[in-house]
C-alpha cells in the first residue's frame, strides 16, 4: 500500500468532514507486481456538511456499525513513522490546498466550470437552482471558516 497516498486520503477525510469515506473510496493499483494500492475518491456527496465533525474522534471511537471502515486507519495510526509522516501532511494541506483562500479559488473554478450544464441536472432529478446554489454556499462557508485547519491541528494532537 502507498502510505503517502494513504496518509492524503485520511487527511483528506479530516479536512473535509468527509464522514462516509469508507463507501466513496476505491483502491486501485498497476499490473506490475511491485506497484503499490492507491485510493481514489469518487463520491463526496457527505463532505463539507458537517462542520464540527472530528474525523480523529470517529476513527477511535467508531459505532460498531461503522467499526469495519476504521480498522485499518486505526492499526496504521499507532506506528510511529506513519503517525510523524500523517502529521506532516496535515500541516502541509492546512497551509497550501486547505488554506480558505486557496480551497475558495477552487471551487470557484469548479462553480464557474459545472453552472451551465446544471440546468440539464435539473431537468433531469428535479432539484432546484436555489437548492444548488445553497449547497455551493454551505461548502464555501464551510472553507471560509478556518477552524477546521485549527481544529484539526490541535485535535491531531490529541488522538496521535
Amino acid at each position: 500500500m502507498d502510505m503517502d497516498d494513504f496518509a492524503n486520503l485520511m487527511a483528506f477525510v479530516q479536512f473535509t468532514h468527509y464522514y462516509s469515506w469508507a463507501w466513496g473510496v476505491s483502491m486501485y493499483r498497476g499490473k506490475n507486481s511491485y506497484d503499490k494500492w492507491r485510493f481514489s475518491i469518487w463520491d463526496c456527496d457527505r463532505a463539507f456538511n458537517e462542520p464540527q465533525w472530528n474525523g480523529f474522534k470517529g476513527a477511535w471511537d467508531h459505532p460498531a456499525d461503522y467499526m469495519w471502515a476504521y480498522i485499518l486507519p486505526k492499526k496504521i495510526i499507532q506506528n510511529k513513522k506513519f503517525q510523524e509522516k500523517y502529521i506532516q501532511r496535515i500541516v502541509h494541506l492546512s497551509n497550501t490546498v486547505f488554506k480558505p483562500e486557496n480551497a475558495i479559488a477552487v471551487l470557484d473554478s469548479l462553480y464557474d466550470i459545472i453552472k451551465p450544464e446544471m440546468n440539464d441536472e435539473f431537468a433531469r432529478w428535479n432539484p432546484s437552482n436555489d437548492v444548488w446554489e445553497q449547497n455551493v454556499e454551505d461548502i464555501r462557508d464551510c472553507l471560509q471558516t478556518p477552524r477546521h485547519c485549527t481544529r484539526t491541528n490541535e485535535t491531531i494532537l490529541r488522538y496521535l
